[in-house]
């Protein structure tokens, strides 16, 4: 006996090591995407397995057999030798149809009979889109660096909302402004969680207003739905623009004496987030003494474009006239200029070198009206405090300081206004001795200049006459479009005359041609419809005085107008946003309101109807259908619709244009030709009310998908499926037109 128990014993020992060796290892389970574990609604289940029993030198497909969780077997289909003695890799494919929720799958390796080891594997039918819950970023508002982004995405295999079973994430992309193109930041992820959320630092790409999506894609490829938000981008830094010097009275300094001044540097910087802590100016080059360096403004004005002040600044040094002036905005952005100034040392009295008033006489000499203005030129670095004097006591005036002194090239061009009352001859103007330029150098001479006075203003003797021609049919003197209105005026003592005819659509500088004794204007309508404006005109003599008048016109509607326009129009579409996932199932609709209005009274809608498909422009490959509805007599609230082909909408938004055309009834008369008016159709997509209404119809085809798990009836062809999904969609549709009716009826 103890013999027989040692050999037992011997035996068991050397059978134990082909009992344990048995090999069965699972390569691949997964659908056609090659993800593990999951696979889409309708798909093909691959496995594939490395098997090996010793002692058995070929392994044969059906040793190696799939069992689905309600029992069924299935024999795998090929198996061909590996790399390896005894081993072989041996596959099977299984199509699904129509599969959902979650199921084990067991594989098994027999010998003979015996069954020697098996695996359980889980397998997820993935039917659903997976969605991002949140995306925001903090700040919302940056300069040139990053902001912190926060997502929070959640996957779903057959139920939305149940985050117990998913395909798992590939990615999020994110996308500025279109997310048709290509994404400007990725977020990987291999993580098989049904949800994710977290933190990344994001550069954006563009700049301003930026508008953030995000679309998670799962290991299918599946695509959720964009969720957006918004950063402002500034990356500008403040505008330095532009400066002046100015001497302590507030004139712009353009010479110092010798000896050096006292004044003011004002720079002009825009930027709405500037920081006014950081403004500083080195201004040591023009003092002369570092001290002035790095120094902050003295005071700042308020809004957007500030005006910085340094006050009290010495200005002694202008060789080179130079300044640098540095800021920041609240973001961090900096910018730096250097300013060059063009100050000189000037111990130069100003010269008078002539006279003008724009106006001459037949012989060549100054001609100055009572409305004129007189002009003296002067050689000289700065006149802006226009220190410059003259005698007009020969005009009744007495002595005259400048009313103002400009800069032109080289010169100082001084303006004085000699309203006299003297009878028009011949007077002399004298520049006076203490005319002197910014800096306290005095001419200290006179010089006298003739011109020649008019104290008569041109007379309108009569007018205006009014006469308006046509290019065709006369209308008896009414006021049309197209049509010439001219305006005649007899003067005495005009030489041109200008008027405004904008209000015709014609120039707001019209010229008249003048003669002798008559000005006349001849312009045409171009703004049809009926109103009625005034025209304002203005009649010169040769020394610039001038007389004006006004007169007003009014215009009249042609009801054969080839090009009316009496109509003006608002549209409102509905829904605002389109819910992405309804429209791959049916054809989409689209109401949009069109509200008319008319600034003409009496005019009337006869009938509206909408253009030819070929008019429109925009997304027209997307479109199924255009309709005008709501449009007989005396409506101006037409309906038009579009209906948007049955399929995936990964744009961000629609846009259309379309024209309808209007006859319209103006008193008595209808218009022969119709007027054009283009409606623009455009929303977006996305997750809307309408989205909320789909949800639940959804909801409803779950749980009757549960109630048939729940009776072991699952659907198992796919004929069943797609008319179970037929009615969903009918359902769905349904709800659909309810919700577009409901949104237009309540706009």
């Amino acid at each position: 006996m103890k013999k027989l128990a040692a050999l037992l014993s011997i035996a068991l020992i050397i059978s134990m090591p082909a009992v344990f060796a048995q090999t069965l290892s699972i390569q691949r389970f997964s659908g056609q995407d090659g993800v593990d574990g999951v696979i889409r609604a309708t798909d093909t289940l691959v496995v594939e397995t490395l098997v090996n029993i010793p002692g058995d030198p070929e392994i044969t497909p059906d040793q190696v057999r799939l069992k689905t969780q309600t029992g069924i077997t299935f024999l795998f289909t090929e198996c061909n030798p590996a790399q390896g003695a005894g081993f072989y890799t041996c596959e099977i494919e299984y199509a699904l149809s129509g599969q959902g929720g979650v199921r084990d799958y067991t594989v098994v390796l027999f010998d003979g009979p015996n069954e020697v080891v098996s695996q359980v594997r889980t397998l997820t039918s993935d039917f659903i889109t997976p969605d991002v819950v949140s995306i925001s970023v903090d700040p919302t508002v940056i300069g040139a660096g990053s902001t912190t982004l926060s997502y929070h995405a959640r996957d779903y295999a057959f139920v939305r909302g149940d985050t117990s079973a998913c395909a798992g994430f590939g990615s999020i992309n994110l996308y500025e402004g279109s997310t048709t193109g290509n994404p400007t930041g990725i977020i990987t992820s291999d993580d098989a969680d049904c949800e994710i959320q977290g933190d990344t630092e994001y550069i954006p790409v563009g700049v301003g207003n930026v508008t953030l999506c995000a679309i998670a894609f799962d290991r299918l490829g599946r695509s959720s739905t964009p969720k957006c938000t918004s950063i402002n981008v500034d990356r500008s830094p403040p505008d330095i623009k532009s400066f002046r010097i100015l001497t302590t009275e507030g004139f712009v300094m353009h010479s110092i004496l010798p000896q050096g001044g006292t004044g003011i540097v004002e720079v002009t910087i825009e930027d709405s987030l500037l920081s006014p802590g950081t403004i500083r100016a080195d201004l040591g080059g023009l003092a002369g003494s570092s001290s002035w360096d790095n120094v902050p403004p003295s005071d700042i004005s308020s809004g957007v474009e500030r005006k910085v002040y340094w006050r009290n600044v010495p200005i002694n040094n202008i060789d080179p006239c130079r300044f640098t002036v540095r800021a920041s905005d609240a973001l961090g952005n900096t910018e730096q200029k250097i300013f060059t100034c063009d100050i000189i040392s000037d111990l130069t009295p100003p010269n008078p070198v002539g006279i003008t008033t724009g106006y001459l006489t037949s012989d060549g000499d100054t001609l100055l009206g009572v409305q004129g203005t007189l002009t003296i030129r002067f050689t000289e670095t700065g006149m802006a405090r226009a220190n410059a004097f003259i005698d007009a006591s020969s005009l009744g005036l007495g002595v005259r300081k400048a009313d103002d002194c400009e800069r032109s090239g080289s010169e100082w061009h001084c303006n004085w206004q000699l309203p006299s009352t003297v009878a028009s001859g011949s007077y002399t103007v004298t520049v006076m001795p203490n005319t002197a330029d910014d800096v306290g150098n005095e001419y200290g001479a006179t010089q006298q200049y003739p011109i020649e006075f008019d104290s008569d203003a041109p007379t309108i003797v009569s007018g205006p006459n009014i006469d308006v021609l046509y290019p065709g049919i006369d209308f008896g003197g009414q006021l049309v479009t197209s049509a010439v209105l001219q305006i005649n005026y007899e003067l005495t003592g005009a030489a041109s005359g200008v008027g405004d005819f904008s209000g015709i659509g014609s120039s707001n500088e019209s010229q008249a041609v003048c003669s002798s004794t008559s000005c006349t204007f001849s312009e045409e309508v171009f703004r049809s419809g009926t109103y009625t404006e005034t025209i304002d005109m203005t009649f010169f003599d040769d020394a610039g005085n001038f007389v004006e008048d006004s007169h007003t016109v009014s215009a009249f509607g042609l009801l054969n107008e080839v090009n009316p326009n009496y109509w003006t129009s608002f549209v409102d579409c509905s829904p605002d946003v389109i819910d992405r996932l309804s429209t791959a199932a049916r054809n989409h609709p689209i109401y949009c309101h069109i509200s008319l209005s008319s600034q003409d009274p009496n005019a009337e809608v006869v009938a509206s109807v909408e253009g030819q498909e070929s008019e429109c422009t925009g997304d027209t490959t997307s479109v199924a259908n255009i309709d005008l509805i709501n449009n007989g007599f005396l409506s101006e609230d037409p309906y038009f619709f579009v209906s948007l082909e049955a399929r995936e909408f990964p744009e961000e938004k629609f846009n259309l244009t379309c024209p309808i055309y209007i006859l319209t009834k103006v008193g008595d008369g209808f218009t022969q030709f119709p007027e054009r008016e283009n409606i623009t159709v455009q929303v977006d997509f996305g997750t809307s009310a309408l989205g909320s209404l789909g949800s639940n119809v959804d909801k409803k085809i779950e749980n009757a998908v549960e109630k048939v798990e729940d009776y072991n009836n699952w659907l198992e062809t796919a004929s069943k499926v797609l008319a179970f999904a037929n009615i969903a969609c009918t359902l769905r549709q349904t709800l659909i037109n309810v919700q577009g009716a409901y949104e237009i009826t309540h706009s």
